[in-house]
């Protein structure tokens, strides 16, 4: 009976918070749909769209998880992580898997041991999966980046040798 319990308080807040995070990005694209039109009124009416100067720094698309993000010390570290890694994501998605890894384990760990200690014991290993698969990625592409760098630089050099010579070249006369 306690697991069947746990179950449906797990899909409660899991049904909920999805039900949340959707009507906030459902107001945040309302939001941006009205600056777009506020910055072609203000390109003079022509429509274009200029590109933006700088990157976008939001930890999260959701603005109740940013400013939460961005009072949290691991916060930098996380984001530096996933740039590392190149991923796409924001921290907030990380932040947010970080979460469901941790009901998971909870969950899982109540309903096979019945025991709080080892569903906490459980949920703490599973916190650190989403980082270890960051670490995983950010490995793999700095090996990558490591294996190219040399014909890269080899590219460059033979360039600039080809127009250094072609700038020597007294120029004909035809």
């Amino acid at each position: 009976m306690v697991f069947v319990i746990a179950f449906m308080v797990f899909i409660a807040v899991a049904v909920s918070g999805y039900a949340i995070a959707t009507l906030l990005q459902t107001r945040e694209s309302a939001e941006e749909r009205i600056r777009d039109r506020l910055q072609r009124v203000g390109a003079g009416g022509s429509g274009r769209r200029q590109s933006p100067l700088l990157k976008d720094q939001r930890l999260s698309s959701i603005g109740v998880l940013d400013a939460f993000l961005s009072r949290l010390s691991i916060t930098r570290s996380l984001a530096q992580l996933t740039r590392q890694a190149g991923l796409r994501n924001r921290v907030g998605e990380v932040f947010l898997y970080i979460i469901l890894m941790t009901s998971v384990a909870v969950l899982l760990g109540l309903l096979t041991t019945g025991s709080f200690m080892m569903a906490h014991a459980w949920a703490a290993g599973a916190a650190f999966i989403p980082v270890l698969v960051l670490r995983r990625r950010r490995r793999k592409r700095m090996a990558l980046f490591s294996e190219q760098l040399p014909d890269s630089l080899d590219l460059i050099r033979a360039a600039l040798q080809l127009s250094l010579i072609h700038i020597s070249e007294p120029t004909r006369p035809y």
